[in-house]
């Protein structure tokens, strides 16, 4: 699956559109990769912010993944022009 910001793809020729393809995802914890952050490390800055960081890629991740599923139940083969 082809995933891309730009309008369109150098050497493919878009065929047919499908319409719009959303991928969203939430994670309401306060982990990153499935470790939960210590009540002591909540305090400590560097430490939440990088447990912050890596939450929000695994959350970008799963948006992603959504997105190529949701664009795969509709006979998609790419998904141009995300923003």
């Amino acid at each position: 699956m082809i995933l891309t910001t730009t309008n369109n793809i150098e050497n493919f020729k878009i065929v047919d559109y499908l319409g719009i393809i959303t991928g969203t995802a939430y994670d309401s914890s306060y982990s990153s990769n499935g470790t939960k952050m210590s009540f002591k490390d909540m305090f400590s800055m560097s430490k939440y912010y990088e447990n912050y960081s890596l939450g929000l890629e695994s959350i970008k991740e799963k948006a992603f993944q959504n997105l190529k599923d949701n664009a795969t139940k509709l006979g998609a083969n790419a998904v141009v022009g995300i923003q």
